[in-house]
């Protein structure tokens, strides 16, 4: 009691109301803000230049830990998860710059946030250079930006709010206390909030284009098919094309690789995306095959082209030798999606 009453007549002392006149909190929130900002701003300088595992966390190694426990798995957003705790610190936090500093956290949250967006490739198509060309890259970052969207919900909610309590030199009341923790609570969660359309698109959008683009390159060796049985005497096949088994290849090694990093709201969704693109690729590619082997056959028949010394009587034509060839690539390729 000794301890309240002291502390009660040095806060209402004139000489306490004076100081707090002379000492300027907005300028005081600026270098603190502008330091966190710094901060961030090298991290991301470091991914453009040197990608996201840059080497570029300068906190301590108990924040580091601390991240890493978290689940956070990249430097910068290591960087940013420390720089915004570092905002609600026992050294940094004063309570009547709640407000300011709460914006300032999702002021650098959706820095990071746009950042990310940019590296998805303009109008969010599918990057051709840069990290979002990498789909391990963006599966990466989706795995942070989950985590680190979770944390502002929850762990540096809980820092927030612990910092406005131990700060309230003022005996704020019940319902005092309750209104700045709601008004915490639905800021933050409304700022995480930005994170799961970006995660969903990074995989069903991004991702998913890249690795149907991977995927769809072997099938440009579905036309050579024609010309591996036109006028050679080659016998029928008996065994799917080569090229088939590397169709589905970039897929079922980048899944293998990244399963894990895929969240659990994100679903199976993108995979089905991936398979259904490159199926209807395929499709166009043997029905445009199929139409030209027809015009060529029709083409031979009119012009009653006899092959000499060719294959006996009731022996495939080159046509149905192709039709064949297409037949065991569907099987492969079917086979392989299941």
């Amino acid at each position: 009691d000794n301890i309240a009453s002291s502390q009660l007549r040095i806060e209402n002392h004139p000489a306490t109301a004076d100081f707090y006149r002379k000492w300027n909190l907005p300028i005081y929130y600026q270098i603190r803000f502008g330091a966190a900002c710094a901060r961030l701003d090298t991290a991301i300088e470091a991914v453009r230049t040197d990608g996201w595992t840059a080497s570029c966390f300068t906190g301590s190694k108990e924040a580091a830990r601390t991240a890493t426990d978290l689940g956070l798995e990249l430097p910068a957003f290591q960087e940013l998860h420390d720089a915004i705790s570092s905002l609600w610190g026992e050294d940094v936090f004063l309570r009547p710059l709640t407000h300011r500093f709460l914006r300032g956290t999702i002021q650098l949250f959706g820095r990071l946030c746009a950042v990310v967006e940019d590296g998805r490739g303009e109008g969010g198509a599918p990057p051709t250079t840069g990290w979002g060309a990498v789909p391990q890259d963006v599966a990466a970052v989706a795995w942070d930006l989950t985590v680190l969207g979770s944390c502002l919900a929850g762990p540096l909610l809980d820092t927030a709010t612990a910092a406005t309590h131990a700060h309230d030199t003022r005996r704020a009341t019940d319902d005092e206390r309750d209104a700045l923790d709601a008004l915490l609570a639905d800021a933050l969660q409304e700022a995480a909030g930005a994170a799961p359309p970006l995660v969903h698109a990074l995989w069903h959008d991004t991702i998913a284009g890249v690795l149907t683009a991977e995927c769809a390159a072997p099938l440009a060796a579905v036309g050579g098919v024609a010309a591996t049985y036109r006028m050679t005497n080659r016998p029928a096949p008996t065994q799917p094309s080569p090229f088939v088994a590397a169709v589905l290849r970039p897929l079922a090694e980048f899944d293998a690789a990244c399963a894990s990093r895929c969240p659990p709201q994100v679903g199976d969704a993108w995979k089905v995306a991936v398979v259904g693109a490159v199926s209807d690729r395929y499709a166009r590619a043997a029905e445009e095959l199929l139409g030209n082997v027809k015009k060529s056959e029709e083409a031979l028949q009119k012009r009653r082209v006899r092959r000499t010394g060719g294959a006996a009587a009731g022996a495939l034509t080159d046509g149905e030798k192709v039709r064949l060839q297409l037949l065991l690539d569907y099987r492969e390729f079917a086979g392989a999606v299941e």
